[in-house]
């Protein structure tokens, strides 16, 4: 597994030191992205910008690689429009604003500055282990909600419980339980069914049953495709709150009941026509 570590709003002074340093020390295996804070505030663009410094980096990288990508940053009363450009696919963390300690003069300004380093580094590391948390859930794919596609599955309560995760993961004492937990609430409202004539169970969403495909993995967004989409589609087919899988992965969809709808919206909001008995919808709403 690959690392995307991204660091958003912190100053300039910070910046360049970090780029003094190996970027291993802070991500051990990956890649380093870092977007130096030009305002008080984050902005549209600073968010569109770090999202298109992603998607670079997404696409340097091969299909079958597995893919996380977190993002460190400074919190402030804008830290929400940053963070909507990187929901559901990363996985946030909060940073403590960098203050300088000038008692000393410079000495001790650059002790300050070291000692940020160092507290970088374990911040990042810390949500790295967290991503391999979410990772060890999200490698059960078609039994996990946490991969179901969010457009297509029509549920305040996917909604919820992604947010949770996404917001409160890293504030949790206890992690795993907190993982479980959410998971649980999730499934007192979508429990898993077993569709009939079928021997395997899977999640439904009231209209259509979320089965696995089996070995019949076809339904994906390739990176020769990506120009043809927009951002957040490649980088949701990759990861999902900080954790990859399988890139070749959707569900196989087929109706509880009457026949399947005319379309279905894809990833960027474009209605697909189905297949005559199922529709392939991948965990980014990709559809093929």
């Amino acid at each position: 597994m690959k690392t995307l570590l991204l660091l958003a709003g912190l100053p300039k002074e910070v910046v360049e030191k970090i780029r003094q340093e190996s970027s291993k020390r802070f991500v051990p295996n990956g890649n380093l992205l870092i977007k130096p804070l030009a305002d008080k505030s984050y902005t549209q663009a600073c968010g569109d910008e770090l999202l298109e410094i992603t998607h670079e980096c997404v696409l340097s990288y091969p299909e079958n690689q597995p893919l996380s990508i977190i993002i460190g940053y400074v919190d402030s009363r804008s830290s929400d429009l940053l963070l909507s450009n990187f929901f559901p696919f990363a996985l946030p963390f909060r940073l403590n604003a960098f203050i300088p300690d000038w008692s000393r003069g410079k000495n001790s300004r650059n002790q300050s500055l070291n000692k940020y380093m160092s507290y970088l580094s374990v911040r990042s590391r810390e949500t790295i282990s967290l991503s391999y948390l979410v990772k060890k859930i999200v490698d059960v794919r078609n039994l996990t909600p946490l991969l179901l596609p969010r457009t297509n599955f029509k549920s305040m309560h996917l909604n919820r419980l992604l947010v949770a995760i996404f917001s409160e993961l890293e504030l949790s004492p206890d992690p795993e339980k907190f993982l479980n937990a959410e998971i649980d609430r999730f499934l007192l409202h979508h429990p898993y069914r077993t569709p009939d004539g079928d021997s395997r169970r899977c999640l439904c969403n009231g209209d259509l049953h979320f089965k696995s495909p089996g070995n019949n993995r076809h339904g994906f967004l390739r990176n020769s495709d990506a120009k043809n989409h927009e951002l957040w589609c490649l980088l949701n087919a990759r990861s999902r709150l900080g954790a990859p899988y399988d890139h070749s992965f959707h569900f196989d969809c087929v109706p509880l009941r009457g026949p399947l709808a005319a379309s279905y919206v894809n990833c960027h909001s474009v209605p697909i026509a189905p297949k005559p008995t199922h529709v392939n919808i991948a965990p980014n709403d990709y559809i093929s």
